[in-house]
């Protein structure tokens, strides 16, 4: 996002003194062929892609996986120029150009082109060749970019192409309180941020969000570990990395490495009206309904943004990022209900919380609740566990050799970690409670195959469309929604459970007349038995035979034309 507030810089990656001794690699040795086969017997995908390829391009393909990848791309640059040599094509501006001219002036035989263009030079030329061009062959390399023909080939291309940003590179001039010690006192983040926020309160705001060196550092762990645990969960994120460093002092500092998504956009580009998302180029956009249960676990009140700025989609598909207000204590204040509906009981506040959490909301009920299955799926496994695990790893405070001042930063870090932890489970053991009935209704049809799981839980939702108040619209109007929505405030709940060879839907609110006709009218329809308790709870019996004939009766298109009889005209009509 351009409107961030972290202090940083923008990178791209450099050649390094690896890549020049990975590039005099012999990629025909016995060694580099072990690696190749080792390579892709851990990786079938790897494998599968190598198919019909020849030695050089398969060890392009791995890229810096094999230690002779960077060999393979420059063996290949070479033969590219060598090939616009021997077909007089130099000119332009062909990212191999310069290499090319340069060894065209160089070469006075014919014959040593020819060999390399047609890819049978002897091993000394190869050598004299990556000596002789070796700034030609690196610029050369580190030229291609996207939309070149042979950007794909390789993943060394993509390295050394790719945008990225360093975040939370803090001034140490920019302290509240300069002291002798370069990374004592507590660090300001950047003046640009008074412009928008007014000169005065950007200076109060300033100097409240001053942070010390160590919690800034601890701050960055944390923010990764958030964000592993998004792109474990299985929603799309940035590629996040803690890098070391430290400041003049010495004292240690850690940073983050965040890689840029190709084609991703913030929300607030154009996706985000009203608090729904709409796709600005008519483009169809991902559904996000499987990943609200996910950013409700862990509660970032800023998960959206007042604009959209913290998440946002690439080629039509959702992607995050900035997790940084992860698991701040913020999860004991949402009030979950079983359809993930939720309130924010934290009280008056100044800052946003939770805004435009409504674009995860316009998708199907079993969309919803297919984000907790893959939760708790995980839970099961371990992930989320193994996540925590390996951080503590890391930064043991007990590992040998570390000095003072790392060893005083890790258990600040081990400590954030605990209670991020601790947070984690305690806020997804409370949805998997909120939503146990569902789950307990899907495992419960398991025997009928998914189609039955997915209809008797969406049947659920459309249940409640009907004899609730619903909204086909936006907030304010502003976008018409794919989906019915029950205003929460006046929901009638439903749920339903396995029951022998039935399935038991049941109501204990009161249900209007006018739903009440329409309910018993669908349901006898189908063959569903309806029983009627003696304080008007309402309960319908279908028989497992009959559900997929009961779920298609209780549709949201057919419930949209019963309680929205005009609006539906003039959608369908449209």
């Amino acid at each position: 996002k351009t409107n961030g507030v972290e202090p940083g810089f923008f990178y791209r990656n450099d050649w390094s003194p690896d890549d020049t001794r990975g590039m005099m690699s012999d990629i025909n040795s016995d060694e580099s062929r072990h690696t190749l086969d080792e390579l892709k017997q851990n990786d079938q995908d790897f494998a599968a892609k190598c198919e019909g390829l020849s030695l050089r391009e398969q060890i392009m393909l791995a890229g810096r996986a094999h230690p002779a990848g960077m060999a393979a791309v420059a063996e290949f640059v070479i033969e590219s120029a060598a090939q616009m040599v021997k077909t007089d094509n130099t000119i332009g501006d062909h990212p191999f150009s310069i290499l090319a001219r340069a060894m065209k002036a160089y070469f006075h035989s014919r014959d040593d082109i020819v060999a390399i263009a047609d890819g049978k030079p002897d091993k000394a030329l190869m050598i004299e060749v990556k000596r002789e061009f070796f700034a030609q062959i690196r610029d050369a390399v580190m030229g291609v970019h996207k939309g070149d023909d042979f950007y794909n080939d390789s993943p060394i291309f993509r390295h050394f192409s790719e945008h990225h940003i360093m975040k939370l590179d803090y001034n140490e001039g920019d302290r509240i309180v300069t002291k002798d010690a370069a990374h004592a006192g507590t660090f300001q983040r950047p003046e640009r941020i008074i412009a928008p926020r007014g000169a005065v309160i950007g200076r109060i705001y300033r100097l409240q969000s001053a942070n010390s060196a160590d919690s800034i550092s601890a701050g960055a762990v944390t923010e990764a570990l958030a964000n592993d645990l998004t792109r474990i969960a299985g929603v799309p994120a940035q590629e996040l990395q803690i890098v070391r460093g430290e400041y003049s002092d010495g004292h240690p500092k850690l940073m983050l490495q965040a890689k840029f998504a190709d084609g991703y956009k913030d929300m607030e580009d154009g996706f985000l009206k009203d608090g729904r998302v709409v796709s600005p180029d008519g483009q169809p956009l991902e559904p996000l309904g499987k990943y609200k249960a996910f950013f409700l676990v862990t509660a970032d009140r800023d998960a959206v943004g007042r604009h959209g700025q913290n998440k946002g989609f690439a080629h039509g598909r959702f992607f995050a990022i900035d997790p940084g207000h992860s698991l701040e204590g913020n999860g004991r204040y949402l009030q979950v209900s079983d359809d993930l509906s939720f309130k924010d009981t934290y009280g008056w506040s100044t800052k946003p919380r939770f805004d435009n959490f409504s674009v995860f909301d316009d998708d199907t009920f079993f969309s919803k609740l297919s984000g907790v299955l893959e939760l708790r799926r995980l839970v099961q496994s371990g992930a989320f566990r193994d996540v925590f695990a390996r951080y503590r790893a890391e930064f043991n405070d007990n590992a040998p050799g570390i000095s003072e001042a790392e060893q005083t930063l890790r258990g600040k870090i081990l400590a954030e970690i605990d209670k991020k932890e601790a947070e984690f489970n305690e806020s997804m053991q409370k949805i998997l409670d909120v939503t146990a009935p569902h789950l307990q209704l899907f495992d419960g049809l398991a025997d009928q195959g998914e189609a039955v799981q997915r209809g008797a839980v969406e049947t659920v939702a459309n249940l409640e469309k009907l004899t609730s108040p619903t909204t086909w619209v936006s907030k304010n109007g502003k976008v018409q929604l794919k989906h019915l929505e029950v205003v929460p405030e006046t929901r009638v709940p439903w749920k339903a459970s396995v029951n022998g060879n039935d399935i038991a839907y049941s109501c204990g609110a009161k249900i209007s007349s006018k739903a009440r006709s329409l309910l018993e009218s669908i349901a006898t329809g189908v063959g569903a038995r309806i029983e009627t308790g003696e304080h008007g709870g309402t309960r319908i019996l279908i028989s497992k035979d009959k559900a997929e004939a009961f779920f298609a009766a209780f549709s949201e298109k057919n419930v949209q034309k019963l309680t929205h009889p005009e609006e539906y005209m003039a959608r369908t009509a449209g």
